[in-house]
């Protein structure tokens, strides 16, 4: 499929668009690896989805031609920095990396030593951005994930919560942590079952929970394959709870499609609801395109994808266009300007974080994921128990 999708972006296209293919010898080229295998393989096909878009019409539209140098890094951190390595003695102008902070961590600090840029909306670690590493750029962070999810659950009124955490890397017990600490100032009493990155029955888990300590909302601060055994584990154990609450990766299109009856009435964390309903002629633009090139209406991973791609390519535009190109003045160049994005205001600080980072709560509702949460931005009401039992 992506072949047939590679094509049809730079030969067919200028049938459907009506502009003329550049030779690739005047391209930038920028390096990317992305998980479009193994464990986090639903996120990683969903971004490169979103970046070909924003490559498409960005050649479309602008003197600057750029092109994309895609690597499956398996969802493993050893191919992802064999990927920067060769990206970065290979000559490309930047590198945009994958997904989870055990990944794209190690992947970042082998493009800082060549002085390349690297830019991710796939990790949310705090300590990403505690490196002193001046080419490093995200666009989510943890801040944003804890102040959707804190939000969600005053929105609920819990009496108690029951948190599962993987332990595969930082970013979940980080986000734990801030999601603990907002619950012990509303006094709302919560406990916390940190799992390995191995597991795959969560019934003990789940049962124990159930019958020790009666939350009435579960919170997943895990991944991909880990919502859908604790997911399959509740329904077939059936706790007492009103909400079933996920962070990243959960309210997608592609889990809803892959797992209906697992998914129903679930809450996550999302950028856009689904249908998207853009009112911008940017956002209608991408979905547009978007739905040409694949069938489908746009979900919020593909919108990440996109962005984040977007960001480097019109940040190598404009550097371009003052003369001579370098790619060590590119990381300036990102962190120089504001900018108005489909996910709102994006500023880079020296850290590279991204200071108007934020996020909304949507629910699985049918084939729809409206955004429930906050309620002043809410597209449809919140279906509750939410629950997919």
């Amino acid at each position: 499929m992506f072949r047939n999708l590679f094509v049809y972006l730079f030969i067919s296209v200028s049938s459907i668009f009506g502009f003329s293919a550049v030779s690739f010898a005047e391209d930038y080229v920028v390096g990317v690896h992305l998980p479009l295998t193994g464990a986090f393989a639903r996120a990683g096909q969903a971004y490169r989805e979103g970046m070909l878009v924003a490559e498409h019409l960005h050649n479309l539209n602008n003197e600057t031609k750029v092109r994309f140098d895609i690597v499956d890094d398996e969802s493993t951190a050893t191919k992802a920095v064999t990927a920067v390595e060769k990206f970065a003695s290979s000559g490309d102008v930047a590198v945009i990396g994958g997904y989870a902070s055990s990944i794209i961590g190690p992947a970042s600090e082998v493009s800082n030593r060549y002085g390349v840029t690297y830019m991710t909306a796939g990790a949310v670690s705090e300590e990403l951005t505690r490196r002193g590493l001046k080419t490093f750029f995200r666009v989510n962070n943890n801040g944003g994930y804890a102040v959707a999810v804190n939000g969600m659950l005053d929105e609920l009124k819990p009496t108690k919560v029951a948190i599962f955490v993987n332990t595969r890397s930082d970013a979940p017990s980080l986000l734990a942590k801030s999601v603990g600490a907002h619950l012990k100032q509303q006094n709302i009493e919560f406990v916390e079952y940190p799992f390995d990155a191995s597991t795959t029955n969560f019934q003990p888990l789940v049962n124990r929970m159930r019958l020790r300590d009666k939350p009435d909302v579960i919170l997943m601060i895990v991944y991909e394959n880990d919502y859908i055994g604790i997911l399959r584990a509740a329904k077939l154990i059936k706790p007492d709870v009103k909400a079933m609450v996920g962070t990243w990766s959960v309210a997608t299109v592609k889990m809803q499609e892959d797992f209906p009856d697992l998914m129903e009435k679930v809450i996550g964390c999302a950028l856009i609801s689904f249908p998207a309903a853009f009112n911008d002629e940017e956002g209608k633009t991408f979905q547009a395109t978007y739905k040409e090139l694949y069938g489908k209406d746009v979900d919020y991973q593909a919108v990440y994808g996109y962005v984040q791609a977007k960001l480097v390519f019109d940040a190598i535009d404009r550097l371009a266009k003052k003369g001579s190109f370098d790619r060590t003045k590119l990381a300036d160049e990102l962190r120089a300007e504001e900018v108005n994005s489909l996910i709102g205001k994006i500023k880079f600080d020296d850290t590279g974080e991204n200071i108007h980072f934020s996020l909304r709560m949507a629910q699985h509702q049918g084939k729809e994921l409206p955004i429930v949460a906050p309620s002043d931005k809410a597209t449809k009401p919140l279906l509750l128990p939410a629950r997919p039992w």
